[in-house]
C-alpha cells in the first residue's frame, strides 16, 4: 500500500482536492432545481407504484425522451438511502469522482504525466464540479465516456468482451443523452484502424440491443415513435444543416453557442484571458495530436475523433445546449493532458501554471458565490442561477407544512410565460419526502424566490402560499 501511494502520490493529492471540493457543504448546498425534482419524483414513483419505466425524462427535443437509465439508478439510490435526497447527491458526486479515477487509470499505461495532467484538469473543472453537486441525468456521462474508450481499445486489440462491451457502453451513453449518438461512429473508426479487417459485429450488436432493450420494447409497442423516429430525425437534421433557411441558427450563432458552453468546462469567469488561454491550449492540443498521429495510442486517437465528432454534430444540430457537453468534460482533459505531456518541459510547466491559476480563480468564483445558490439572508437571486440552496428549500417546505394546518398539499405555479410543468418539482419532491400527498393547492410565484429571508410569507385563502 505504501509503495502504491509513493508511486502515485501526485494523483492521490489531486483526488483529495477533488473529493474535498465536491463534498464541501454538500448536504446543505446541493444544487436542486425543478427538472431534478421531476426526475426524482419519477424515481420515487417507480418505488411506490412498483413499475419499471421504459423511457426516461424529456430531452431538449420535445418529441423524444432520454433513456430510463438515470431514473433506474436514482430509484435504486433512493431505496438504498431510505428515500434520502442526500443519498442521491452522494451518488452524483461519486460519479464525478469515479470519472477522475477512470481517466487516470485509462491514461496511466500510456504516459503517467498525461494521466496526472488530465486528472488534474478534470478535478478542477468548474463544469465537472458543479455537475458533481447536481444530481441529474448527465451525471454518469463523464465516467461512461471513459469506459467506452477503454472498451473500444479492447475491441481494437481483439480482447475478450471488447466488442460486446463497446456496444453496451455506447448504448448506456445514448441512454443518458441522445446527443452522444454520433459516437457510434467510433466503431467504424476502429474498423478503419484495423485495416478494414473483419470485426466481431455480432457481439457489438448484442451489446447495443441489451443496453437499449427498454427503448426497443417501447418502440415495438408504440409504432417506433422513439428510436425509429429519432433515426429519421437525424437524417433530416443532417440535410437541413446545409440549407440556410431551414437551420435553426446561423453558423455564427451556432459557433458562439458552442464556444460559450465549451469554455464553461474550464472557466466560470468568462474573462478575455480565460477565453484566450483555453481556446489556444485546445487548438494547440488538437494540432499536436494531428502531428503525432502515427505515434499516438489508440485511446488518444479515439478521444480525438470523438471530440471532433461531437463538435461536428453540434454544428449540424445548430442549437446545442449545455446538456450536450458532459462527454467533453473528460475528452478535453484527455487530449490536453496528452499534448502537454509531449511538449518540452519549460512549455509544459508554464502552461500548467497558467491553467492552475485560471482554474483556481474560477473555483474562487464558485465558492464565493456558494456554488451559485441563494443563501439565507441574500436577496440577489439574479446572481444565483441555480436558485435556492437545498437547506433553504427545506426550510421553505417546513413553513409550507405549518401553514397547511396538517392538510395534504399540492404545489402549482402561477400561469406565466416563464413557467413550465416541472418548475416547482423540487419543492414537490421535498414535500413528498415528508410524507405529504397532493390534494390541496399551494401556489408559488415563479418570478420571486419564496425562500429569501427578507420576504414575508402569507396565506391567500387557507391553502395558498405566496412570496410577497
Amino acid at each position: 500500500m505504501k509503495a502504491v501511494f509513493l508511486r502515485h502520490w501526485v494523483f492521490f493529492l489531486i483526488l483529495i482536492v477533488a473529493v474535498s471540493i465536491r463534498f464541501y457543504h454538500l448536504n446543505s448546498d446541493m444544487i436542486f432545481i425543478g427538472d431534478q425534482g421531476r426526475d426524482l419524483l419519477e424515481a420515487r414513483r417507480m418505488l411506490t407504484d412498483h413499475y419499471i419505466p421504459l423511457l426516461g425524462i424529456p430531452s431538449s427535443l420535445p418529441r423524444f425522451r432520454q433513456g430510463p437509465l438515470y431514473i433506474w439508478i436514482s430509484a435504486i439510490t433512493l431505496w438504498i438511502g431510505n428515500g434520502s435526497i442526500f443519498a442521491v447527491s452522494v451518488m452524483s458526486t461519486l460519479f464525478g469522482i469515479s470519472a477522475i479515477i477512470a481517466v487516470y487509470l485509462l491514461l496511466l499505461p500510456i504516459k503517467k504525466r498525461a494521466a496526472q495532467i488530465a486528472s488534474l484538469l478534470l478535478a478542477l473543472s468548474p463544469m465537472a464540479i458543479l455537475h458533481s453537486r447536481m444530481p441529474f441525468v448527465v451525471n454518469p456521462i463523464p465516467l461512461l465516456i471513459v469506459l467506452y474508450l477503454w472498451q473500444l481499445q479492447r475491441f481494437f486489440e481483439n480482447k475478450k468482451w471488447g466488442a460486446f462491451g463497446s456496444g453496451l457502453l455506447f448504448a448506456l451513453l445514448f441512454n443518458s443523452e441522445l446527443a452522444t449518438f454520433p459516437l457510434v461512429l467510433l466503431v467504424a473508426f476502429v474498423w478503419w484502424s484495423k485495416g478494414h479487417k473483419i470485426v466481431d459485429c455480432r457481439s457489438w450488436i448484442i451489446g447495443i440491443v441489451l443496453g437499449l432493450l427498454p427503448e426497443i420494447i417501447y418502440d415495438f409497442t408504440h409504432k417506433f415513435s422513439q428510436l425509429g423516429l429519432f433515426i429519421i430525425w437525424v437524417g433530416y437534421r443532417i440535410v437541413s444543416a446545409f440549407i440556410p433557411h431551414i437551420r435553426e441558427a446561423t453558423v455564427a450563432e451556432t459557433s458562439t453557442s458552442i464556444l460559450t458552453y465549451y469554455l464553461k468546462i474550464f472557466s466560470e469567469r468568462g474573462t478575455l484571458e480565460d477565453m484566450s488561454f483555453w481556446i489556444f491550449i485546445t487548438v494547440f492540443s488538437l494540432t499536436l495530436c494531428i502531428l503525432l498521429w502515427k505515434r499516438m495510442n489508440e485511446v488518444i486517437r479515439l478521444s480525438f475523433v470523438a471530440f471532433c465528432l461531437l463538435f461536428a454534430s453540434f454544428f449540424i444540430h445548430s442549437s446545442p445546449s449545455e446538456a450536450y457537453f458532459p462527454p467533453l468534460i473528460t475528452l478535453a482533459p484527455i487530449i490536453i493532458g496528452f499534448a502537454l505531456a509531449n511538449t518540452v518541459r519549460a512549455i509544459r510547466w508554464a502552461t500548467l501554471l497558467v491553467a492552475i491559476v485560471l482554474l483556481g480563480l474560477s473555483l474562487q468564483v464558485i465558492l464565493s458565490n456558494h456554488f451559485f445558490l441563494l443563501q439565507r439572508g441574500e436577496t440577489d437571486a439574479a446572481s444565483r442561477r441555480f436558485g435556492a440552496a437545498l437547506s433553504l428549500q427545506q426550510q421553505t417546505v417546513t413553513s409550507m407544512l405549518s401553514l397547511s394546518n396538517g392538510q395534504c398539499i399540492n404545489v402549482v405555479s402561477q400561469e406565466q410565460e416563464q413557467t413550465f410543468p416541472s418548475y416547482w418539482d423540487n419543492v414537490r419532491f421535498l414535500l413528498a419526502d415528508r410524507g405529504y400527498k397532493p390534494c390541496r393547492t399551494i401556489e408559488l410565484e415563479p418570478a420571486i424566490a419564496p425562500w429569501a429571508e427578507d420576504k414575508s410569507f402569507s396565506t391567500n385563502g387557507p391553502y395558498m402560499f405566496k412570496a410577497l
